[in-house]
């Protein structure tokens, strides 16, 4: 279980630093690392600490959450959406207060109009 888990967590930080156009090697100066530390993470062959999946996080612009949200083994246990909330969280990381506003507006539509 936890070889499965460091390989997510380093699946996904290798996702995040890919999606925002960095290399290994920029990340880890970003982060003072090595670089051979960030593709050992990335292989999910070496356990981060929390501190530096937080500074990890941080340096990409995306939630802590998101990196590493455990989904269990078992198929009754999958909560449907969660990479959806993962994705629409860190996309609020990166709006002005006016977008989400316009966001919750859209939400409260949705509800609205969904109970109807």
């Amino acid at each position: 279980m936890l070889t499965e888990l460091r390989r997510q967590i380093g699946a996904r930080l290798k996702r995040a630093r890919q999606d925002r156009g960095l290399t290994q090697d920029q990340l880890a100066e970003a982060a003072g690392f090595h670089t051979t530390y960030i593709a050992k993470v990335e292989a999910g062959d070496r356990t981060p600490s929390l501190e530096t999946l937080i500074r990890l996080s941080s340096i990409m612009q995306v939630s802590l959450q998101s990196v590493v949200a455990v989904v269990d083994q078992n198929p009754d246990a999958v909560v449907p959406g969660d990479d959806i909330q993962a994705e629409i969280v860190d996309y609020l990381h990166g709006c002005g207060i006016q977008e989400m506003q316009l966001i919750m507006e859209f939400i409260a539509l949705l509800q609205r109009t969904r109970s109807l």
